[in-house]
């Protein structure tokens, strides 16, 4: 077996993230891939803090808009979702919500980035380069790994 060599490898140190606060963001990549944890199609965002080179990227994730039916069939996978015993109604309440959260999310990111949308959606090769100063907030989960998230202003309706 041969022995690598990594001068320094005790030194390494975790990323610390960035302070909660204004920071100026700018978006380093899209790409519309499938997610890895639903199988639905999603743009994923990095974006990267640009007053702080340790910060690591953040990423954004726009899922993709899918039909009622697809939203019945995801529901009823889920154990103890509590789909078997809602009403058509509460079905389709349920998933309008789902939906327009989803546009929302959408539309928040765009909007503070400054990306041009229009009614039938937006062009990921036009996200590189553009830049947005928003607010960071970083949480620690109780396995004790830190998030850093973007609070999106709300969009002037």
């Amino acid at each position: 077996m041969a022995r690598i060599l990594y001068e320094k490898i005790a030194d390494a140190k975790p990323p610390v993230p960035p302070t909660d606060g204004v920071h100026p963001l700018r978006i380093m990549k899209a790409t519309h891939k499938k997610s890895k944890s639903s199988g639905k199609m999603m743009t994923e965002v990095m974006i990267s803090v640009e007053d702080d080179e340790e910060a690591l990227p953040i990423y954004q994730y726009l899922m993709d808009p899918i039909s009622q039916a697809e939203f019945e069939a995801t529901l009823a996978a889920k154990p103890d979702s509590g789909f078997e015993n809602m009403s058509d109604g509460e079905k389709l309440i349920a998933y309008n919500k789902s939906e327009n959260n989803k546009l929302l999310n959408a539309q928040r990111l765009l909007v503070a980035f400054d990306i041009e949308f229009d009614e039938t959606g937006f062009d990921t090769d036009s996200f590189v380069s553009h830049t947005a100063s928003l607010q960071l907030k970083s949480t620690t989960d109780d396995q004790n790994r830190v998030s850093t998230n973007i609070v999106f202003p709300q969009v002037a309706v």
